[in-house]
């Protein structure tokens, strides 16, 4: 119950401050970069065999790209680019593609890996 309160608030302020969850069907969705501007990030799902929920994937997005921003040491520097979930052996891999500054303020493009089980928990992070 604890679970789907919090997915169901989430799901709420996202819609209120201009961000989407993609579904199986969307190739685009909204999300905010580090200063707040909402961003264009592309999606893209790799499952042949229809296994990841829906519930999976608002999960999974939503943990992979707080994981991402905060990979960075300039977090106001955060823009998503692209996401992919790609289903593999009863687990979810995320892929999430991002720009941001380092420490030195070199802007470089970033490419983060986290599984998850097929249930949107997560397990590690491959890179």
């Amino acid at each position: 119950m604890k679970k789907v309160f919090i997915i169901t608030m989430l799901l709420l302020t996202t819609t209120l401050i201009g961000q989407t969850i993609p579904t199986k069907t969307s190739e685009t969705f909204k999300w905010k970069n580090g200063k707040g501007e909402v961003v264009n990030v592309d999606f893209d799902i790799i499952d042949t065999n229809n296994m990841i929920p829906n519930e999976s994937i608002e999960e999974v997005v939503i943990s992979s790209l707080v994981k991402a921003k905060w990979v960075l040491k300039n977090k106001l520097s955060y823009v998503p680019i692209n996401i992919d979930l790609i289903y593999f052996e009863k687990n979810i891999a995320a892929t999430v593609d991002f720009r941001g500054r380092n420490a030195y303020n070199a802007e470089s493009e970033i490419q983060g890996v986290w599984v998850y089980d097929i249930e949107g928990k997560f397990l590690y992070r491959l890179k």
